[in-house]
């Protein structure tokens, strides 16, 4: 890990800021608030959440939405 880089989990890829809204507000009606939208560098937009402490942090969220049926990564950033 870089200076600088944090762990966070993304909620998924959507080609429009719409489609994106509908990622955020899923994931929060599902108890997880605070996920963001950002432009994705290969085209549309991304769904993540940051702010983990390190991967360890960052997994155990990943098993814990992935068990709530989200198809969630957890990344450096």
């Amino acid at each position: 890990m870089h200076p600088g880089q944090t762990w966070e989990v993304v909620f998924g890829h959507s080609r429009d800021r719409v489609a994106g809204n509908a990622i955020i507000n899923h994931a929060a009606a599902e108890g997880f608030p605070g996920v963001k939208l950002r432009s994705d560098p290969c085209g549309g937009f991304e769904a993540y959440l940051a702010g983990f402490g390190d991967q360890r942090e960052a997994q155990a969220f990943v098993t814990e939405a992935k068990a709530r049926g989200f198809d969630v990564i957890a990344e450096l950033n």
